[in-house]
């Protein structure tokens, strides 16, 4: 890539989880393609990004409602299966391990029924209310009202997945240029020129006929570049982890599954 002005087919910013992905599908499904990937982490195989520094959890799809997010609640449940199917066909660390979201008092209790409305009418399988006793069942070191317990729930190893779905997309053919920040969009006859800045500081202007934004937390800011009258605004939310080890602290231990 020396000239001035490249031209390509597809450029997607951000090669986290939903980069890589949508680089191996476009690559599977349209062959030939001439497609990359820009990254301004120094890596993508090594947890290097935004997507690997998250809790792992494999959703069941029973938050979202089919009137105010229908898209969300389809395919999460969909999406759920499909990753479980992935993570075993390509050896992916991942466990199906189940979750109870645990009411503490009557009016948590209440918002139960909602979610179990809701997990009936998304069709996420297998969801059942459960008692004070039964989670003491299930889990001794929980104590709570009652719950739900919800069997498709589990983890997933973030930089395992990444990294195959990296993989997976290069034996494709996708070019994956890390260390590249892009600086500007630009629409132009019908394709968008980026600029973009390299590791050794020099800049490019790169011609794409379609371009992907799964900048993660820039999103917002890259989209603007090309309408700055988006109504859109991110809202990033930062969590925080804890570690335990069971031998030191054995009244936090858990038999396995996700409590919510």
């Amino acid at each position: 890539m020396t000239e001035a002005h490249h031209n390509i087919d597809v450029a997607i910013i951000g090669a986290g989880v939903v980069g890589s992905a949508v680089a191996w599908d476009l690559s599977t499904v349209y062959d030939g393609l001439d497609i990359f990937v820009f990254e301004r982490n120094p890596g993508v195989t090594e947890g290097e990004n935004q997507s690997t520094r998250n809790s792992g959890v494999i959703h069941s799809g029973l938050y979202y409602d089919m009137q105010t997010r229908p898209n969300k609640a389809r395919l999460c449940v969909k999406g759920n299966e499909y990753l479980y199917y992935f993570c075993s066909r390509y050896h992916v660390p991942a466990i199906k391990t189940g979750k109870i979201i645990v009411a503490t008092n009557e009016e948590e209790d209440s918002v139960l029924g909602t979610y179990l409305n809701r997990a009936e009418e998304n069709g996420v399988r297998g969801v059942r209310y459960l008692t004070h006793s039964e989670i003491r069942a299930m889990e001794p070191n929980v104590r709570a009202k009652s719950g739900l317990f919800v069997p498709s729930a589990g983890i997933v190893d973030p930089p395992s997945l990444v990294y195959r779905l990296y993989t997976l997309a290069g034996n494709h053919g996708v070019e994956f240029l890390t260390n590249t920040t892009v600086l500007d969009l630009k629409s132009d006859n019908g394709r968008v020129v980026l600029t973009i800045q390299y590791r050794d500081g020099t800049t490019q202007d790169i011609s794409a006929r379609l371009i992907i934004n799964a900048a993660g937390i820039d999103a917002d800011r890259l989209a603007k570049k090309l309408n700055p009258d988006l109504g859109l605004e991110l809202d990033p939310v930062r969590g925080e982890s804890y570690k335990f080890y069971a031998h030191k602290r054995p009244e936090l231990r858990l038999t396995g599954m996700n409590i919510y």
